[in-house]
C-alpha cells in the first residue's frame, strides 16, 4: 500500500497496518477489523509519504523482473481512487518526458532498466535473450494500440482479446523488438502521448484509460527456451461524480461511467477467486480489461497489487473501498510456474504422434464404413467424416 500526500490525513500507520476513519453508515465486513479510532487493514508492506521511487521499485517490483528473465512470468496493478498517485507510481512525475526528474522515474522505467541488465548478464553467460515490448489502452471498452498510428476512417478500432493453447492475448498488438532500456523508454514515451487523458475537480491530468505495459521475454540457451512476460497496468481511478463535478454529456462522465463499469467487473473476478469454495465458472470475459488480464489474475504467474491511497479525510470512503479490494486481491492464490517452449526434438515428436493418430482414425472410419457395408446398414448421417457443427448439435439434441 502507498499513501500520497496530504494535509489534512487521517489514515494512521501502525506497522503494516491501516487505521482508516470509520463510517458509522457503512457495514463492516470481513475485510476490516474494528480498532480504536476507526477499522484495521492489513497489508504486507506500508509506503508513507515519505517513501521515495526506489523504494517501492526495490520492495514490489524488482523480484518480478528477475523472475521474468527466468521464465516466470509477473504482473503488477497500481489500484486506487482517481488522484491517489497511481500513474506517479507507474510513470513517475512527468511520466517519462525528457523533463522529468531521474529520481521521480516511476516503476515501468526502472523495470526496464532493470530487465536490460539482467538481460546482459544472461547474454555473457552464453544465453540469447530477446525483449520485445507492447504498450495499449483499455479506453471506454475498447482495446487500443498506442505503438500504432490511429487507425484510418473506416478501419475497427478496437483490437480483439482471444484464447489460443491456453493462453490469453490481444490479437494484433505490435511488439516490438527493443535492443536497450533507451530503445523501449522512448517507445513508451511515443505510447503516452497518445493515451487518453482528462482533467476535472480531483485531477487535472486524470487518466480516462487502463494502461498496460508488456514486456515480452524469450531466453534461450541451446534447446532450453523459456519465455515470460512482465506486464505493468496503471488502472484508473475510481470516479464519484458528485466529486469530479463531471457534467451530463460530457466525455468525461461517460468515460467515468466506463471506468467505474470496468472495475466494479474486476472486483467480481477477484471476489469470485478468491471464494473458499472453487467457483465453476470466473467472468473474465464480462469485460475487455479482466479477460486480458486473465492470465494475471490467479493464474500461474507471479501478481503484485500496490494499492494507492489518498489519506486525506474527505477520502476515507474511497480509501476503504480501495483496501478492501487489496485484501481481497489478497485471498487469490498464485501457482508460479516456469514458462518453458517446446524445442524442436519436442515439436517433432508431437508431429509424429499427431500423424499416427490421424492414421488410426482413418483405420477406424474405414473398418466401419466396411462393418455398414457387410451388414447391408445403411451409414449413418455423418458417414464417419470429420464432426461438423450441425453435426455436434444433432447429437446433443438425440442426448
Amino acid at each position: 500500500c502507498r499513501l500520497r500526500p496530504a494535509d489534512d490525513a487521517a489514515v494512521e500507520v501502525r506497522g503494516a497496518s491501516l487505521i482508516v476513519p470509520k463510517n458509522r453508515s457503512v457495514r463492516e465486513s470481513r475485510d476490516e477489523l474494528p480498532a480504536q479510532g476507526g477499522l484495521r487493514f492489513g497489508v504486507d508492506a506500508v509506503y508513507d509519504q515519505s517513501a521515495s521511487q526506489v523504494s517501492v521499485f526495490e520492495g514490489e517490483a524488482a523480484k518480478l523482473v528477475d523472475g521474468v528473465v527466468d521464465g516466470v512470468t509477473g504482473t503488477l496493478l497500481a489500484y486506487g481512487q482517481t488522484g491517489a498517485g497511481k500513474t506517479f507510481t507507474v510513470l513517475g512525475r512527468g511520466g517519462t518526458a525528457s523533463g522529468a526528474k531521474y529520481d521521480d522515474r516511476g516503476l515501468v522505467p526502472r523495470c526496464l532498466e532493470r530487465l536490460f541488465a539482467t538481460a546482459m548478464r544472461k547474454r555473457r553467460s552464453g544465453r540469447v535473450v530477446d525483449v520485445r515490448l507492447s504498450v495499449c489502452e483499455v479506453y471506454n471498452e475498447t482495446v487500443v494500440d498506442l505503438l500504432r498510428p490511429p487507425p484510418e476512417k473506416g478501419q475497427p478500432v478496437g483490437l480483439p482479446v482471444v484464447e489460443r493453447n491456453g493462453l490469453t492475448e490481444i490479437k494484433g498488438l505490435e511488439k516490438a523488438p527493443v535492443a536497450s532500456a533507451a530503445d523501449a523508454l522512448q517507445l513508451l514515451y511515443d505510447a503516452e502521448i497518445n493515451r487518453a487523458v482528462a482533467s476535472h475537480a480531483m485531477n487535472c491530468a486524470s487518466s480516462r484509460s487502463h494502461l498496460v505495459v508488456t514486456g515480452h521475454v524469450v531466453c534461450s540457451h541451446g534447446e532450453d527456451v523459456t519465455e515470460a512476460k512482465l506486464t505493468i497496468v496503471d488502472l484508473a481511478g475510481a470516479e464519484r461524480v458528485n466529486q469530479t463535478q463531471s457534467r451530463d454529456g460530457t466525455a468525461t462522465l461517460r468515460e467515468a461511467g466506463y471506468i467505474n463499469k470496468s472495475l466494479a467487473f474486476l472486483e467480481q473476478v477477484v471476489v469470485a477467486l478468491g471464494d473458499d469454495k472453487p467457483r465453476l465458472h470466473i467472468p473474465y470475459r464480462s469485460s475487455k480489461l479482466t479477460h486480458a488480464l486473465k492470465d494475471a489474475l490467479g493464474g500461474t504467474c507471479r501478481t503484485t497489487l500496490i494499492a494507492c491511497v489518498w489519506p486525506s479525510a474527505a477520502q476515507a470512503d474511497q480509501t476503504r473501498a480501495t483496501l478492501r479490494f487489496a485484501a481481497r486481491m489478497g485471498r487469490i492464490t498464485c501457482a508460479p510456474v516456469v514458462g518453458r517452449r517446446r524445442s524442436a526434438s519436442e515439436d517433432a515428436a508431437s508431429k509424429v504422434v499427431a500423424r499416427k493418430l490421424r492414421n488410426e482414425v482413418a483405420v477406424l472410419r474405414a473398418e466401419l464404413a466396411a462393418r455398414d457395408l457387410i451388414r447391408g446398414t445403411p451409414p449413418p448421417a455423418y458417414a464417419y467424416g470429420p464432426l461438423t457443427d450441425a453435426d455436434e448439435v444433432q447429437k446433443c439434441a438425440k442426448v
